[in-house]
This record gives structure tokens, C-alpha cells and sequence, in this order.
């Protein structure tokens, strides 16, 4: 899995980034990958199918999507219907803000996201064009980088969450992929609810009802990854997570993740993140 860390735009210090109006072909789209910002992705036009966390979703115009930090994402672009999107990555430490600012940050879109595990929101069209607005001016000021920059771009962060904390709901309709089998996403439910566990090849081929090399080659066609890798993937997400935004001691944390020992839990984490869990929990206290 593929760790993305996002750049910031040369003379600005806000950690925040913007992707705007971009075109991405299925040649040019990210591998599976995480990154510690969250992510708000607004749809233009185009279609495609977008795999976040463990759900699949079928991309139309209009679609916004909020990835909080570590979930891991890819998109999946039609050859014939390319998306064209805009982007914006942002540090959690840009919405921690004191309470009576704030004072309903437990219920923000991006802690909804996290904790319903559902990452496609409604927004009426009515309410479109000031959301295109909020990008518009972020993109400017990022893009122009002029005096007190920083200080406009996080107000206008701060509007467009409050905007969209108004006015978006939980899209909670299921839009199957037109071709992925169903075992698939059972098996991907699965993964998610038992990574704690051993996940075997023949095993999940068993409860699957099918032989292991099928699993293994219609997995990776579908999801553009190996199951091993996936199921890595997911449990580096879930360490991540629980490093950051949790006190329990790193040997439970890799126990919970699905690792027998410890010296194994401590390779796979700096081979994925380029630092140990020790450091990478060090670093979070201080602002992802």
C-alpha cells in the first residue's frame, strides 16, 4: 500500500492542499493508498467506482465524498466517462479549535464519516453552487499565495466544513459496481469486522464458496490489489488509527490489528509508514 504524504504549497505553512478541477485517467490514478489528512472530494462530471475503506461506490456528478485520515481509498475512473473532481486535503489539526468555536466538532461531516463508516454524502442542489463558491476561493488563495493567505485559507476552511456540516446528509443508498461479484463485498465486510484474526486464503475461499485461486485472481482484477496486501493495508489503517486517536499501550493496539508478535507488528508498520509506531504516535500528538 502506497503511504501519500501531501505537499504544501511553497510559501504557505497551513497544512492544507487542494487538487482542483483535475482530470485523472485510469492511468495516471493512485494505487490503493492512505495519507494522515482528511479528504474532501467534490464530483463534476464523470463516472467511475470508488473503493473507500471497505465500501464500493458508483461515482456520479454531484457526489461528495469525505475520507478522514488513514481510511484507505482508490478510485477507479471509466475509460469512457472520465471524473473530473476537486480535492482538498487538510490536517485534523485545522479543525481543533477551542470549544465554544467548535463546540460541536464531535458531530463534524469528517467525525461522522469515521465513525458511521460511510463516506458519500447528499448535498441539495440548492446549496451546489456555494459549495463550488468555498473550493473556488480555496483554490485561489492557494494558488495565488498572497498576503495573510494562511489566515484566509483556514477561514475558508472553516466555512466550507461548517457549510457542509448543514447541509450534507449521509448518502446511505448502496450502488453495487455493475459487474463485482456479490461474494466480494461480503468478503470485504468481513475483513473489516475480523482483523483481529487470522484471515487466511483458504479459509475466506471457503466462506466465499469458491477455490482460492479464484479468490485470488477475480480479487485482484476487481480491487487492482492481492488479498494479503489488502488485508496489510487495512490493518496498517486500523494501527494508525488507534496509535492517534486512542491510549491503549502499542502491544494491544497490535493485537487488536491481527499481529502475533510484536517484532513482526514493529517491520510491517516502518516498511509501510518509513518510521515506528512509537515515532509515528509521537509526531500525532503534536498535529498530523
Amino acid at each position: 500500500m502506497k503511504r501519500i504524504q501531501k505537499a504544501i504549497t511553497p510559501g504557505q505553512n497551513l497544512p492544507i492542499s487542494i487538487t482542483y478541477k483535475d482530470t485523472k485517467s485510469q492511468r495516471n490514478e493512485l494505487p490503493h493508498h492512505t495519507h494522515d489528512w482528511n479528504e474532501i472530494i467534490y464530483v463534476y462530471k464523470g463516472k467511475g467506482t470508488l473503493l473507500i475503506d471497505q465500501n464500493l461506490y458508483q461515482v456520479a456528478p454531484g457526489d461528495l465524498f469525505v475520507i478522514p485520515g488513514n481510511v484507505i481509498h482508490r478510485a477507479l475512473p471509466s475509460s469512457e466517462h472520465l471524473i473530473t473532481s476537486t480535492a482538498i486535503f487538510f490536517s485534523s489539526s485545522l479543525t481543533q479549535l477551542p470549544d465554544f468555536l467548535y463546540a460541536h466538532s464531535k458531530h463534524s461531516i469528517v467525525n461522522l464519516a469515521r465513525l458511521e463508516k460511510t463516506y458519500r454524502f447528499q448535498i441539495q442542489q440548492s446549496s451546489i453552487e456555494e459549495l463550488e463558491h468555498y473550493l473556488d476561493k480555496i483554490h485561489l488563495e492557494i494558488s495565488e499565495a498572497t498576503a495573510d493567505s494562511e489566515r484566509a485559507l483556514f477561514l475558508w476552511l472553516q466555512m466550507l466544513l461548517a457549510y457542509l456540516d448543514r447541509h450534507c446528509v449521509i448518502n446511505s443508498t448502496s450502488f453495487k459496481s455493475t459487474s463485482e461479484p456479490e461474494w466480494i463485498r461480503n468478503l470485504l465486510l468481513y475483513i473489516e469486522s475480523h482483523l483481529d484474526q487470522k484471515l487466511e486464503l483458504d479459509e475466506l475461499a471457503r466462506r466465499a464458496s469458491i477455490s482460492s485461486a479464484h479468490l485470488s485472481r477475480v480479487f485482484k482484477k476487481y480491487l487492482g490489489i492481492g488479498l494479503s496486501e489488502y488485508i496489510t493495508s487495512k490493518r496498517m489503517a486500523k494501527a494508525k488509527q488507534q496509535l492517534l486517536h486512542s491510549n491503549e499501550n502499542i502491544e494491544t493496539i497490535a493485537e487488536a490489528c491481527g499481529f502475533a508478535s510484536m517484532p513482526h507488528f514493529y517491520r510491517t508498520f516502518k516498511k509501510h509508514n518509513e518510521m515506528t509506531p512509537t515515532i509515528y504516535r509521537k509526531a500525532g500528538a503534536f498535529g498530523e
